[in-house]
């Protein structure tokens, strides 16, 4: 779990160095923020906690929706300038998204679902 933690900060600062908006990113107590910090209307960050060591692997595996479940579960909030959200992706330096990763995802998400 401890290097896990360690490698957060620098996947969230390289995915979005470039980020107009500030992100404050909070993970077992300890928190930073990334981006421009360009003015916005809201006049306050888009505050990500995550709250689980799955949620944390789920963010530094780029899995989107994976960060979507978690948040509706429970184990990830977001808060402040949920606005911004939206732009995440537009300018996130995100690896490509492997087939076999939808493929797995869609399965998964499939087979469970009630």
């Amino acid at each position: 779990m401890d290097q896990l933690f360690h490698e957060l900060e620098p996947f969230i600062r390289k995915t979005f160095s470039d980020f107009p908006w500030e992100l404050e990113v909070e993970y077992a107590g300890n928190r930073f923020s990334v981006g421009r910090k360009e003015i916005h209307w809201s006049g306050e960050p888009l505050k990500i906690k995550i709250k689980s060591f799955e949620a944390l692997k789920t963010v530094l595996n780029s899995d989107s929706l994976g960060c979507l479940i978690k948040a509706v579960e429970g184990e990830i909030d977001l808060s402040g300038n949920i606005y911004v959200l939206t732009f995440l992706r537009r300018h996130g330096k995100f690896n490509s998204i492997k087939p076999w990763r939808w493929l797995a995802r869609l399965t998964k998400d499939n087979l469970f679902q009630s």
